[in-house]
């Protein structure tokens, strides 16, 4: 199976995975058969693979509302899913548009007593705020498995706007050049979006804390977007993932250093949002057991540990040792987070981290490949160089040394390196390494 093969297939997997999660038997049932009178009201699909690519189309449309289920009520998420209704199902915009608002109605029916949504997903500039989250938190990774449901189009209009709007506020484009309004609307984002970072190095964390716990009470969306708060949570989260920490010490914390015209919101209903969410996990408590509810223990998920990476990075890391990153049984997230910081940091950081990298006897997986990457990002090559040749001498193992020269072959790695690499290998005196090296090159 090819690299791209497994890509289809895993998206394929997460695609179904959210909408077996979120929807009945009964309702999927009623949605397939409304999406297949609407779409066969509208267009023909017998000349491109009829009930297949009818249920491929159903299943892209039914991710894109569960996934953005909080926006269904904004004006720029209906007509960015117009577009991909028409794009997909290669119809006028007419009848893109009949076909977008049947399924829409559809999704409404489906919302928990379509209670009323916060003023922040009304608002088209923060859709496009929340859209730059999205893509921006997948990483390039995205780029072969993308499961951020916005279709095509749209995506490619991110990316060239990413472009514009960098080049205008960088001074580098006039203001004066012709633009529509969507173009001004992703302007006033990205100028949001660049006054967050430089205020919070952690700006993707706060903004995709806000989002993920959109499906709380209006009541939160204030507190949410308060930066103090958010900050709050993102601690508490932290300590989640550090030491032990249990629902009582959470709800302890809150209430002390939560602003008192806060004070009126249940931090139970934040924490059971955050468990809803896969943030953290906590068992329900059982009226048999003698430990109190309050002392529950709480632990960071995965995707608790890669939403708050980047606070851990930036928040927290006065408090410890900047070797830490090098310690087994970190969470990857925290890990590569922690190593960017240290090599972004000043040299004596970083030589700090690399002597240490070299003296360990073994390393935690992926980190050597992730020093070699952020060095190369930072154009930090000569070092690299240097470090590749010491820690290659350090006795590396065999498979360590074939991970190695898998990244060094990668197009995006200098040619420098990359024979460095393949010298050290060729003069290797494992007959492994040599025989690999021959059959890779």
């Amino acid at each position: 199976m090819t690299h791209k093969d497994h890509s289809f297939f895993s998206s394929f997997s997460a695609v179904m995975r959210l909408i077996s999660e979120k929807r009945t038997a009964r309702e999927l049932k009623e949605y397939e058969s409304l999406s297949a009178e609407l779409i066969a009201e509208y267009t023909d699909l017998s000349d491109r693979g009829g009930c297949i690519y009818l249920k491929y189309i159903q299943t892209e449309l039914l991710y894109t509302l569960l996934r953005h289920e909080l926006w269904l009520g904004n004006e720029y998420f209906r007509t960015v899913f117009i577009q991909m209704v028409g794009n997909m199902c290669r119809v006028p915009q007419d009848q893109a548009t009949q076909i977008a608002e049947g399924l829409l109605a559809c999704a409404y029916d489906w919302q928990e007593g379509g209670g009323e949504r916060p003023v922040l997903f009304a608002s088209d500039e923060e859709f496009v705020l929340y859209a730059y989250t999205q893509v921006l938190s997948a990483g390039p990774s995205a780029q072969d498995s993308d499961l951020s449901g916005f279709g095509p189009l749209f995506r490619e209009k991110l990316i060239r706007m990413t472009d514009v709007c960098s080049r205008i506020l960088s001074r580098k484009q006039d203001l004066a050049f012709s633009y529509d309004d969507q173009d001004l609307i992703f302007l006033k984002a990205l100028q949001k979006l660049s006054a967050m970072r430089a205020r919070w190095p952690w700006y993707l964390d706060v903004l995709e804390l806000r989002y993920r716990l959109g499906g709380l009470s209006p009541e939160w969306s204030d507190y949410l977007c308060d930066e103090q708060q958010s900050d709050l949570v993102l601690k508490l989260l932290t300590d989640a993932g550090l030491k032990a920490f249990d629902a009582g010490m959470f709800v302890a914390e809150w209430c002390r250093k939560t602003k008192p015209s806060f004070h009126q919101l249940d931090p139970a209903e934040l924490l059971l949002e955050l468990r809803s969410q896969d943030l953290i996990w906590f068992p329900d408590f059982d009226e048999k057991e003698k430990r109190q509810p309050e002392r529950r223990r709480l632990e960071l998920t995965e995707a608790g540990f890669r939403l708050t990476s980047g606070f851990f990075s930036g928040a927290c890391f006065e408090s410890f040792s900047p070797l830490k990153a090098l310690e087994p049984g970190q969470s990857p997230y925290w890990q590569c987070a922690w190593v960017r910081r240290c090599l972004d940091s000043d040299k004596d950081l970083r030589d700090a981290l690399l002597s240490e990298a070299l003296s360990r006897r073994a390393l935690p997986s992926g980190v050597p490949e992730l020093i070699c990457e952020e060095m190369v990002r930072i154009g930090r090559v000569q070092e690299l160089e240097s470090w590749l040749k010491r820690l290659y001498q350090a006795s590396l193992n065999p498979t360590m040394k074939l991970r190695l020269w898998e990244l060094m072959a990668k197009e995006s790695m200098p040619e420098s390196s990359r024979n460095l690499f393949r010298q050290l290998m060729k003069n290797d005196p494992s007959h492994r390494v040599r025989n690999q090296l021959r059959s890779l090159s």
